[in-house]
């Protein structure tokens, strides 16, 4: 069993394969599950079939498969956490108080868009790095999962938020495997090869039956899926499951690329399970469908990513047990205010106020909405707003494609001294192009340089080197310069440290730290006071290669660390917020 459709993440999904898919499920006996069924080919609802859906990962690296090695890497730069599971089920079809036998899932992973290790690399001379004990742990519970068959319901699936998909290898046990890997309670199967998961359907009890429930599934015909017009076989998994995080992500994929390529969803804690929905039009177009969506489908922890000029509607409306991440405020003006002009929805006329004590005249926001997150560190909005706003990182573009732990090259054995592939979107990037082109120090085969006159919004142009090419030059780069452009936070600074290069920063007489949080200026990161001193900096580490691998090193295992800082950050947002009211309000609108 390759794939099982998952129709709950279809109705506000942009695209298929926008997001990260499920991993694909093992091979499964037809003979594993068994399913006692009454006279009427239904499944008796008194059955209990078990089922540990998340079982310990606790295997050795070093005696994996090497196409396996990654799923297991404890500190990667993006863990990939594995976490396998089973299927407890008897094992003989004719004796419900048989032995149970379990047949093992194969590893599920947070983010199948694979990202670079970090400390413990499979080859080369990374391989004694310090380990992350703190990087979300490979282990989960052992925890057993009971499948309780409920009934026979006729079920809208507006009602369910969902719209159905078939799958033509539809199985209870597929069904089951999808739901409980997505931390789903109830599922059910209907018109014999399509699945539904969903946490708190809405189950009519009036229409239950014992007859309409007769199609035989479409991948194992000897067990029942439903029936027609809509009557769903439907299931409760009872036991431990992994708490859901939804996370609502608006349709701006430069911006919000951090969330959407699922490079973070791998730092939360293990007792979490990140979702992903669109934040687009369709959703908040009534408040009606909101509703229905942040409070009844979706109605736990939520994260909403919004780029700071749409954002209106979410604070207006922001519901309960959530954290707003804004993005795409790359000057930092967001929510001050200059003049007679307002940076954000306040002031006269607009949903919040502002404070016309302060000279920055910046928003008032309800506390429900505080603390939020966004990108692009500036120093004015922090001394104002103070632990009201916390950071969190752009991340590298969503067209990086994904570093192969294997990939990453120990710097001294890497072909680049350094690399600059920039637009020259800021007088500074044209000088530094002009003082190294002008050098001499390092060879021209020791250095990579590819500078474009004008920026452009896609990297498909023939001024840019190619994704692909340019994630190659990274993992031969020792040094990524990063010069400021329209700001100093960009994509290739997290594209470096995923590829296992350092990034340069000049401090430029303070500029930085008014524009990087303090954790980036204490970093392992090489800043230098001036772009004039790059060239002896990194030539300083270059001539002594044991500092250079100790200093790649740090970098990897400090931006690892960082990113589960944030992700803990945002967890701990979301376990103080208990506040009801939004959805207490609205739920019997």
């Amino acid at each position: 069993h390759t794939h099982t459709t998952r129709t709950h993440t279809t109705m506000f999904d942009s695209a298929p394969g926008a997001f990260w898919p499920l991993a694909g499920l093992a091979v499964l006996s037809l003979c594993a599950l068994t399913i006692f069924t009454d006279m009427a080919g239904q499944p008796d609802a008194a059955t209990r079939v078990q089922l540990p859906a998340r079982v310990a990962a606790g295997r050795d690296p070093e005696a994996a498969p090497e196409e396996d090695r990654s799923h297991l890497v404890a500190t990667s730069l993006l863990l990939q956490t594995s976490r396998t599971g089973g299927i407890l089920m008897g094992n003989n079809g004719d004796d419900i108080n048989a032995p149970p036998v379990v047949v093992p899932l194969q590893p599920r992973v947070h983010d199948v868009r694979t990202k670079a290790a970090t400390d413990l690399v499979t080859k080369g001379d990374l391989s004694d790095a310090n380990t992350n004990t703190n990087a979300n742990a490979l282990l989960s519970p052992d925890t057993a999962l009971s499948m309780e068959y409920q009934g026979c319901f006729q079920l809208s699936w507006d009602s369910l938020g969902l719209r159905p998909e078939r799958d033509l290898r539809l199985t209870p046990l597929s069904c089951a495997e999808s739901c409980a890997r997505e931390a789903f309670r109830f599922f059910g199967l209907v018109s014999g090869d399509q699945c539904w998961c969903a946490d708190h359907p809405d189950i009519p009890p009036d229409t239950a039956s014992r007859t309409e429930c007769s199609l035989s599934c479409a991948g194992l015909s000897t067990q029942i899926c439903g029936g027609r017009n809509g009557y769903s076989s439907v299931y409760r998994l009872t036991g431990d499951l992994a708490e859901p995080i939804t996370v609502y992500i608006a349709p701006a994929k430069r911006t919000s690329s951090m969330f959407s390529t699922g490079r973070f969803d791998s730092f939360f804690s293990p007792k979490y399970l990140i979702r992903k929905r669109t934040l687009n039009a369709q959703l908040t177009r009534t408040d009606a469908k909101f509703v229905q969506e942040v409070c009844r489908n979706s109605p736990g922890k939520k994260v909403f990513v919004q780029i700071a000029g749409a954002v209106d509607y979410v604070l207006t409306h922001f519901p309960d047990h959530a954290v707003l991440v804004l993005t795409a405020d790359e000057v930092g003006n967001w929510g001050l205010g200059r003049d007679q002009r307002r940076f954000g929805p306040h002031g006269p006329g607009r949903p919040f106020p502002s404070n016309e004590t302060s000279p920055a005249k910046h928003i008032v926001l309800p506390d429900r909405v505080l603390p939020l997150f966004k990108q692009y560190y500036d120093a004015n909005q922090q001394a104002i707003f103070g632990d009201n706003f916390q950071f969190v990182p752009l991340g590298s573009r969503h067209e990086f494609p994904d570093v192969d732990p294997a990939a990453i090259v120990p710097a001294p054995k890497r072909q680049y001294v350094y690399s600059l592939m920039v637009a020259i979107t800021d007088a500074v990037r044209g000088k530094l192009h002009e003082q190294l082109m002008a050098d001499t120090t390092i060879p021209e085969n020791k250095r990579f340089v590819q500078v474009s006159k004008h920026w452009h919004g896609t990297t498909d142009n023939k001024e840019y080197v190619p994704p692909e090419k340019y994630q190659q030059i990274m993992l031969q780069t020792m040094f990524a310069l990063c010069p400021k452009g329209h700001s100093v936070e960009q994509f290739r600074i997290y594209e470096a440290l995923e590829s296992g290069a350092i990034p340069v920063l000049e401090m430029r007489q303070g500029y930085l730290k008014n524009h990087l949080p303090p954790a980036y200026i204490d970093s392992p990161m090489l800043i230098v006071e001036s772009w004039d001193d790059v060239v002896p900096a990194m030539m300083a580490l270059v001539n002594k290669p044991e500092k250079l691998l100790a200093r790649q090193k740090a970098v990897m295992a400090w931006y690892s660390d960082y990113l589960r800082s944030r992700a803990l950050a945002i967890e701990h947002q979301l376990e103080t917020k208990t506040d009801t009211a939004f959805c207490d309000e609205h739920n019997h609108d």
